[in-house]
């Protein structure tokens, strides 16, 4: 088994598109800490493995869900264009879709696993519907316009969803 630090791996999973190693610390304190590949678990030591596995998905959808907080406005103001609301989703088959009549938007849970800059890339797509309901040529301009290298990002968010493990 591998070790960091002198404490066991015990799991990997991806998080915002890197493997990273997941340590599991007994403590009376619940804490999810994330940095450089490595995520610290703390919980009681009497935790199940269902339970390490609930609460470290819990957090990563916590972790998406401050990320888009910080992200949504910041896009909302380069483009001008608002949402309504928007919230996290399941989906199979796209990575995010927006409601132009409502100003809705949602984002799919599983852009936890891609780097942030494709989270970045889904939020502007789906700001960009509000203005431009199409993928047409006013939409790609828009797309273009604010954020130039965006197709190299498309190509990462398209196709399948991701095929490992989600939380385990």
């Amino acid at each position: 088994m591998m070790e960091f630090n002198g404490h066991k791996i015990w799991k990997l999973q991806i998080l915002w598109g890197k493997q990273h190693g997941v340590i599991f610390i007994p403590s009376d304190q619940k804490l999810f800490i994330e940095r450089n590949e490595i995520i610290i678990l703390s919980m009681p030591g009497k935790s199940s493995e269902k339970q390490k596995k609930d609460f470290l998905k819990s957090s990563m959808k916590k972790s998406l869900h401050e990320e888009i907080e910080n992200l949504m406005p910041k896009w909302e103001k380069i483009t001008g264009l608002k949402c309504s609301s928007w919230f996290i989703g399941k989906s199979k088959s796209a990575w995010g879709w927006c409601r132009p009549s409502t100003g809705r938007i949602m984002l799919n849970e599983n852009l936890i696993y891609k780097p942030k800059k494709c989270l970045e890339y889904v939020i502007l797509h789906e700001l960009c519907h509000l203005d431009q309901a199409n993928h047409g040529p006013h939409f790609a301009a828009l797309l273009n316009q604010y954020m130039p290298g965006w197709r190299e990002l498309e190509i990462l968010n398209n196709g399948v969803l991701p095929a490992y493990s989600k939380y385990e």
